[in-house]
């Protein structure tokens, strides 16, 4: 609360007492002394009140909202919500432990407002919707991708784990992140052409599908057929996928939550 309020609160009880004791006894300067009183004793407490209030208040901010602040922030940046399958991690790379900060600050975290706890509660429980259904996705994605590879070009060869996209530009070659465009709903040949643009690279693409060993399965220098083939296998995720559908509905109340708490632990 504001100390605003308690001295409002202070003031309603010193006014109280003065109208209470000239209501009883009729004697206006007793009243006056027994107000007076009031005040002396009151007047200590809520200052008092007011600092320990603002101490609690910036522990608050510093030990809860910050860190919370800080990881919400990080979340809703583009680059969190993607993989790269050409490298072994496909974790989200989401920092978000409520329970930890909760744990670690007890006596700070039950001392936010109910609605914003209610939030971060709801928050992290859909959070972990969003990271299940991402998980589950690429798990089918790695699928149907091993099964159209094997239909389009290399029969009865083995599942395919990690796909290298690169081509040449100023400076060397460049990776080309071909699943951003399906995590982040952006379409492929805008995406290709503004890499092309900022790593002045003409070269067509050339995309390399490999094991789980890393050895080359098949790869494929025709740019158009690399394009045609995600862009066919996208759709089928986004139609079919509904580990896919469910990672767009948790993450966008996600993302509609963290703007909610944000907003809340913001100063005005």
């Amino acid at each position: 609360m504001k100390p605003s309020f308690y001295i409002i609160v202070a003031t309603i009880i010193i006014l109280a007492v003065f109208f209470l004791t000239y209501k009883l006894t009729h004697d206006y300067t007793l009243a006056i002394g027994v107000a007076t009183v009031s005040a002396t004793i009151l007047v200590p407490i809520t200052l008092t009140t007011i600092k320990q209030r603002e101490s609690l208040n910036r522990e608050i901010k510093e030990k809860i909202y910050a860190v919370v602040h800080r990881q919400l922030e990080a979340f809703l940046q583009p680059a969190s919500h993607t993989v790269r399958f050409d490298s072994n991690g496909r974790d989200l790379s989401i920092s978000w432990d409520w329970n930890a900060i909760k744990n670690q600050e007890f006596h700070l975290a039950y001392r936010i407002p109910k609605d914003l706890f209610k939030r971060l509660k709801e928050f992290t429980e859909v959070l972990s919707r969003y990271k299940d259904s991402f998980t589950q996705c690429v798990k089918e994605i790695l699928k149907e991708m091993s099964s159209r590879v094997k239909n389009y070009w290399a029969s009865g060869s083995k599942e395919v784990f990690y796909v290298e996209i690169k081509v040449r530009g100023k400076g060397g070659h460049f990776s080309f992140d071909m699943f951003e465009c399906l995590f982040l709903q952006k379409d492929i040949r805008k995406t290709l052409l503004e890499f092309r643009l900022k790593n002045e690279a003409e070269a067509e693409i050339k995309c390399n599908f490999l094991n789980g060993a890393r050895e080359s399965l098949y790869i494929e220098p025709i740019e158009n057929k690399v394009i045609e083939f995600f862009e066919e296998l996208f759709q089928h995720i986004k139609e079919k996928s509904e580990n896919y559908k469910n990672l767009v509905s948790s993450r966008e109340s996600a993302k509609d939550l963290a703007h909610q708490i944000l907003k809340s632990i913001s100063p005005s």
